[in-house]
């Protein structure tokens, strides 16, 4: 199988604003916006026909979130894949040198196992893989 776009997050300060107009412009049905303590985050998914878009903001703590609004501001934040078998994934990445900030899959906002692959090892684009049914 080969990956696929599972969703693009943008990180947003504030997400009930941007959750309206991306909403609106997208014309697309919404989720309820959930909290993710352990990552200290706020998500909500705007489903489009072929993936979805996810809307993230930092909760109080999430030093490393803010700090990219801060430098960046609201945009892109990172692309997820989805990919069959996640460990395999992993470990081939690792074989090649990849920098990965997970070197073990967790579970993610949604319940699927999850991890990161760090920028420096995209081309500056944060990637995220999740593995999918």
């Amino acid at each position: 199988m080969k990956p696929s776009i599972q969703h693009i997050a943008i990180a947003v300060r504030e997400i009930e604003k941007a959750l309206l107009a991306y909403a609106g412009i997208l014309g697309a049905s919404v989720s309820e916006m959930t909290d993710v303590p352990d990552q200290k985050i706020r998500i909500c998914f705007i489903q489009l026909a072929n993936a979805r878009v996810e809307l993230i903001s930092p909760l109080p703590g999430n030093e490393s979130l803010s700090r990219f609004l801060d430098k960046r501001g609201d945009g892109l934040h990172h692309i997820c894949l989805g990919v069959a078998d996640l460990a395999a994934e992993l470990a081939r990445l690792k074989q090649q040198g990849a920098r990965l900030m997970d070197e073990q899959p967790r579970v993610g906002a949604t319940g699927h196992k999850i991890a990161f692959v760090h920028p420096d090892s995209t081309g500056g684009v944060l990637i995220e893989l999740e593995e999918i049914e």
